[in-house]
């Protein structure tokens, strides 16, 4: 695992899932990632109501892992395995009863709230023992997400190297048609000049000036001269392969490359004439 990331040397797609959980002594969660594609790193975490200023250093602890793309987090808490003390925080259950019988004298309702409807809300019965460190749990959080990540990191290699797979079969296929442009450019040039041959002998009923016909058929391959964007294109191609084999994000690279490539067909096949 590097700073910025769980490293391959291969490209990476953006879409990734993996599960997890961790069961403490007397607590069980579970853990879920997804991420897709997105133009920076969009970090989003749900967790249970009590973690919740867990959330601000967890978010950061991703972002260590992970360089672009919406991260989706979700932590749930499964259960508790308790066989510790229970406390109730009279506090609390004195105004949660006073807040329910003012809204029944205000409603005019006669009924009291029952005990065990107060007990079931909200942090009213405590488990002591669950009071643990949570810088331990914190901790545990961290590193159940790390084998997480490392899970998610294993899908998005796997698709990626699909992708790029498929980018050199396609790559493969254009690099052929090049080839077979640069074979066919020397052909274009004859075949205009027999064209224009035939075409000056018809209409003036002469054998046309060898002169002039040169001059004609230079400024042809002058005008329609496409060896420049060959060259180019074919160095495109080529670097088109290296940055998918790069570390780092890729996508934006490719993206502007894909743009040159389109560029120089659009040239060639306007200036080509055939």
């Amino acid at each position: 695992v590097n700073e910025r990331g769980i490293g391959c040397v291969c490209m990476k797609s953006m879409t990734g899932y993996g599960t997890g959980e961790y069961k403490g002594k007397y607590k069980q969660f579970s853990f879920e990632v997804k991420t897709v594609n997105h133009r920076f790193c969009e970090v989003n975490i749900r967790l249970p109501p009590r973690f919740y200023h867990f959330e601000g250093e967890l978010c950061e602890y991703t972002k260590k892992h992970f360089k672009r793309g919406r991260i989706d987090i979700f932590i749930r808490e499964n259960g508790s395995n308790h066989r510790g003390r229970v406390k109730i925080d009279e506090g609390q259950l004195d105004h949660y009863f006073k807040v329910i019988q003012k809204f029944n004298k205000k409603l005019k309702m006669k009924e009291s709230p029952r005990l065990e409807h107060l007990l079931s809300l909200p942090h009213v019965v405590i488990l002591e023992d669950e009071e643990e460190d949570l810088k331990v749990l914190l901790d545990h959080f961290k590193k159940t997400l790390s084998t997480v990540f490392q899970k998610v990191e294993k899908m998005r290699e796997k698709e990626g190297e699909g992708v790029r797979k498929e980018f050199d079969h396609r790559l493969d296929l254009v690099s052929e048609h090049v080839k077979e442009i640069q074979k066919r450019v020397p052909e274009i040039i004859s075949d205009y000049q027999l064209r224009l041959k035939e075409r000056i002998e018809k209409l003036s009923q002469q054998t046309p000036d060898e002169w002039r016909l040169a001059q004609e058929v230079a400024y042809f391959v002058d005008r329609t001269d496409v060896s420049e964007e060959l060259q180019r294109l074919a160095s495109h191609l080529k670097h088109f392969r290296e940055v998918t084999k790069e570390k780092d994000s890729v996508g934006r690279k490719l993206d502007f490359i894909l743009q040159e490539i389109n560029r120089e067909i659009n040239t060639l096949g306007a200036k080509s004439q055939h």
